[in-house]
């Protein structure tokens, strides 16, 4: 865990042995995930932050949405292509361009990884990328020498900006005030409505230069909290974010925070299929074989997938009700023959 071993010794530890594999992080709230290849840092990313390096140059309006839509029908066509490539190559965006964005985006999800100081990380040897992704080398000493001095700014600001959930509004005017670039631009994202989190994900400043502007505007009186609190609105991409994390809570064995994630999905949409099925196999996991029956069946009453019938079908029958077993180990069956799982089942040698 992070309390035993640092972030940072984790990573030199890896670099210096020269691994390669994906080093794996979780503070318990967030997920990401580190690549090396031969110690070298590769790539990076968290799953609740949109860092595809498509959404990345979109925001950045290095690109619009036209040309990602073709580049991204080519690399369907040309399935050996990475999307870097295809931009490079259409002429829309130089190699230097691209280095440089990936760059900052591995940067900005390491040090914000460094802040954390608690947590579970685990490294999987030899996993790499996907072969869609463009990736660079980085040294790890260099990433981690500035990460250092990032985190001592950091620490002097932490306890005086509000949490990440806040909802922040414009004060006063600002007409006459000599603002920098990144004040304006940090400026013109909040709009009333986003919170301190949307601002970190939108803003082309990175996690440590948009805060300490946040900081710096909180502190001048141009940007306060609403007198009236706003009541929070989930986004589909809020939904989707929590399901990435809840997955990955759920695959690493987390299950009070794959919980909390899917909670969240289901309190925007109840009847979602994934976060209900996902809340059965969680509490199948504990051992709450009637509450994983309920949320399995109202899953089951979205879609009639085979998973969804085969893990219905193992709960009813450690729960005694074999008829009703059978009739969804049937339908699994008939969508899927060659199943293993189905057939052990059927034949009455459970399997989790």
């Amino acid at each position: 865990s992070l309390s035993e071993a640092s972030l940072s010794d984790v990573i030199q530890l890896l670099t210096y042995s020269n691994k390669s594999g994906c080093l794996s992080v979780t503070d318990g709230r967030n997920f990401a995930n580190i690549f090396i290849k031969d110690g070298k840092i590769i790539y990076a990313t968290m799953l609740n932050r949109k860092q595809r390096l498509g959404n990345i140059l979109l925001t950045k309006k290095i690109i619009n949405s036209e040309t990602l839509t073709q580049a991204l029908k080519i690399q369907k066509s040309e399935k050996t292509k990475r999307l870097g490539e295809i931009l490079i190559e259409i002429g829309v965006i130089s190699e230097e361009v691209l280095k440089k964005e990936l760059m900052s985006q591995i940067e900005q999800t390491i040090f914000n990884m460094l802040t954390w100081e608690s947590g579970h990380f685990n490294f999987e040897t030899d996993l790499l990328p996907p072969p869609e992704e463009y990736t660079i080398q980085l040294s790890a000493q260099e990433l981690l020498l500035e990460g250092a001095r990032r985190i001592d700014e950091w620490r002097q600001i932490e306890n005086k900006i509000p949490p990440s959930e806040t909802v922040l509004v414009r004060k006063g005017d600002t007409k006459d005030v000599p603002l920098t670039t990144e004040e304006q631009k940090i400026l013109e994202l909040i709009d009333g409505s986003r919170t301190i989190d949307d601002v970190l994900k939108l803003s082309k400043f990175g996690f440590f230069g948009t805060s300490r502007v946040i900081y710096g505007l909180l502190s001048a009186g141009l940007l306060a909290e609403p007198e009236k609190k706003l009541e929070s609105k989930k986004a589909t991409g809020d939904i989707s974010e929590c399901k990435n994390l809840g997955f990955a809570f759920y695959k690493t064995g987390m299950y009070n925070e794959a919980e909390r994630e899917y909670n969240k999905v289901l309190e925007v949409n109840g009847n979602d299929t994934e976060a209900l099925f996902y809340s059965g196999l969680l509490q199948l996991a504990r051992g709450h074989h009637d509450a994983a029956r309920i949320n399995l069946l109202r899953s089951y009453g979205q879609d009639r997938r085979v998973s969804v019938l085969t893990n219905l079908g193992y709960v009813c029958l450690k729960l005694g009700f074999n008829e009703e077993a059978i009739e969804y180990l049937e339908q699994a069956e008939g969508l899927a023959s060659d199943n293993m799982k189905i057939k052990c089942n059927m034949e009455g040698r459970i399997q989790a």
